[in-house]
């Protein structure tokens, strides 16, 4: 079990798989992958075997006690390959942590028993505190199916769960963000919150109403009274923008990713999940190395205060000047 009060993203080698070979089973409005072949339902078999191969070759080679596999895009539980080879990989490589993103409208009983596991960090794209609203934004009627299956997880897991939400100008104006925050704690007690802004709002902050900036702060206290530990890195974001207070500035003084490599959806490895520099397609292990000694040449950068304004706005803290 990770000690959850370290970094993993600093202290492990970490890979991030996003793989668009991922059907969905929900049409979410606030998706960015609706371009994707995904939404066709259709698998391509050549390429997850090729995904699935590098990502073990990537697995034989660790050393450190504790490795971390993140995957994500689409819907997971309907991947007809990876279970079996997850549960395989679990057996071989007992440091192996693994990271999921699952709206969890499943009645494959396999799938939850899976998730039991202690060395899973589970997240559950959940958005909606309630039957209609989940019904208009994630564009399906799963809602009391998924509850069902939180309060089951809720149950066997001992890990604590993770629920995500969206926000977007509706749900903040309306407090809809707010009640969920309130509807997790009382249905579902011990369980993190996610707040996870849509694709474009923070470029529109700047255009935001006395009303909207209202709805805005009660949101951040809202966030820090039931979950402190989630609520700081979404505030630092928010803070400049709308809180008043201190004039605040941005620092950056390591890479938080510098142990990360990432396997992009067209099957290329980058040294980021956040910017696109390609190091090479997946076809040699040898790109993992190359994209980790980047890494390595980015945080020198970063420690002699020559920081990318990217990795700046992206993993930068907010400091007082």
């Amino acid at each position: 079990m990770i000690n959850k009060k370290i970094d993993v993203a600093s202290a492990y080698p970490f890979l991030h798989v996003i793989s668009n070979m991922f059907v969905c089973n929900a049409d979410c409005h606030f998706c960015y992958l609706h371009e994707h072949d995904r939404r066709t339902g259709i698998f391509d078999e050549e390429k997850q075997n090729q995904l699935l191969f590098t990502v073990e070759e990537w697995l034989k080679r660790q050393t450190a006690d504790i490795f971390m596999l993140l995957i994500m895009g689409g819907e997971i539980t309907l991947n007809p390959y990876i279970l079996p080879k997850l549960q395989e990989w679990f057996e071989r490589y007992p440091g192996l942590h693994l990271e999921l993103t699952t709206n969890l409208a499943t009645t494959k009983m396999e799938w939850l028993e899976f998730f039991c596991d202690d060395r899973i960090t589970l997240k559950v794209s959940l958005n909606e505190s309630n039957a209609a609203d989940y019904k208009k934004t994630m564009g399906v009627d799963y809602f009391d199916l998924v509850l069902k299956n939180l309060k089951f997880l809720k149950l066997h897991r001992r890990e604590p769960l993770l629920v995500s939400t969206v926000l977007t100008r509706e749900h903040l104006i309306q407090d809809k963000t707010v009640a969920f925050f309130e509807f997790v704690a009382e249905v579902l007690g011990d369980t993190r919150v996610i707040v996870l802004p849509e694709t474009s709002w923070f470029g529109e902050i700047d255009s935001f109403t006395q009303e909207e900036k209202k709805h805005a702060l009660k949101l951040l206290e809202t966030a820090k009274r039931f979950y402190p530990e989630g609520y700081k890195p979404f505030k630092d974001q928010m803070y400049t923008k709308i809180a008043s207070g201190p004039k605040k500035s941005l620092v950056l003084k390591e890479c938080p990713w510098k142990n990360n490599v990432q396997i992009s959806d067209l099957l290329e490895v980058k040294p980021c999940c956040w910017f696109d520099k390609v190091i090479g397609n997946v076809e040699t292990i040898e790109q993992f190395n190359k994209a980790l000694k980047y890494k390595e040449k980015l945080n020198e950068n970063i420690k002699r205060g020559r920081v990318l304004d990217f990795c700046l706005r992206t993993c930068g803290i907010v400091k007082d000047d």
